[in-house]
């Protein structure tokens, strides 16, 4: 675990996601800007597996605005670029990287994976689109622009979700209580952690979206609908959970079973700074805002 972190980057946030109101001193030019969870406003006290407390935070997603999204796609990724959306589909020989209009929805271009292939998390760096597939240690690698395939990479095992870390890090979900960081260039391992929440390991985890120092992750639990529209924010720091997010009320009524109502997709559109959230075969993906929940 690392220590050393300054405060103001700790509890530094933007009030327009969070609803909450507070200044921001002399941040530096070079921290990556983007929505944050803060410490501020309702928190819970948990403690630490080795007894030391920890305080979390806990707010809740609200729609403001939605985007068609084609309930065929069983999202298991979802990235801004340059002002499209871009998502990963896994499904039996239905697997796919797209881009899509952020106007209509509709899909401007897409790339098909073979048969047999399960698209999971997609990131983007330097140029490039990475995709992992499930079940296997193969990671596919696209041109941003035209999403051809243009090689294939090997981890040294599988993995769920994977989200771009600053330009500094990868990190890789594989459906476990871990987290997996890894170099950009060669995709090799260079730490890991457990994610804890109130003591106990957090399996589950997902869908992976970096905001500068944090990770946001969805959990997936077949069992326990309430813990698959749950969101964790997770400082790669300190490796701890610093709040957690209900987005059941983003969840679209009506959905055919537990599998189509699960949270899947997370993206934070760099130009305004908005935050994204879809799920497998849902008719839209939303724009949110998140409000303090009081806990107590």
């Amino acid at each position: 675990m690392k220590g050393g972190m300054s405060n103001k980057r700790r509890y530094r946030a933007l009030a327009f996601l969070l609803g909450l109101s507070f200044v921001v001193s002399a941040c530096s030019e070079t921290e990556a800007a983007g929505p944050r969870i803060d410490k501020s406003g309702t928190r819970e006290l948990h403690h630490r597996h080795d007894g030391f407390p920890h305080y979390i935070g806990h707010f809740e997603a609200e729609v403001l605005s939605s985007l068609p999204h084609e309930t065929t796609a069983a999202t298991n990724g979802l990235e801004w670029f340059e002002g499209a959306l871009h998502e990963s589909t896994g499904g039996t020989n239905q697997s796919s990287v797209s881009r899509i209009s952020a106007e209509s929805g509709d899909v401007i271009n897409r790339f098909e994976l073979a048969d047999g292939k399960v698209g999971s998390g997609l990131t983007y760096y330097n140029g490039k689109f990475y995709q992992l597939v499930r079940d296997s240690t193969e990671v596919l690698v696209y041109d941003a622009e035209s999403l051809a395939q243009e090689e294939n990479l090997t981890s040294e095992d599988t993995g769920w979700g994977l989200c771009n870390s600053s330009d500094k890090f990868f990190v890789v979900s594989d459906g476990t209580s871990q987290l997996k960081i890894r170099n950009p260039e060669t995709f090799q391992l260079e730490r890991q952690f457990t994610v804890e929440l109130a003591g106990s390991e957090l399996a589950g985890l997902d869908e992976l979206e970096c905001i500068g120092d944090q990770i946001w992750a969805t959990i997936t639990d077949p069992d326990d609908q309430n813990r698959a529209s749950t969101i964790v924010v997770i400082n790669i720091d300190t490796e701890e959970v610093e709040a957690t997010i209900d987005a059941s009320q983003v969840v679209p009524e009506g959905l055919a079973d537990e599998t189509t109502s699960t949270l899947s997709g997370i993206a934070l559109r760099p130009e305004d700074n908005s935050l994204w959230l879809t799920g497998r075969q849902w008719p839209a993906s939303f724009e949110v805002k998140l409000t303090p929940v009081d806990v107590r």
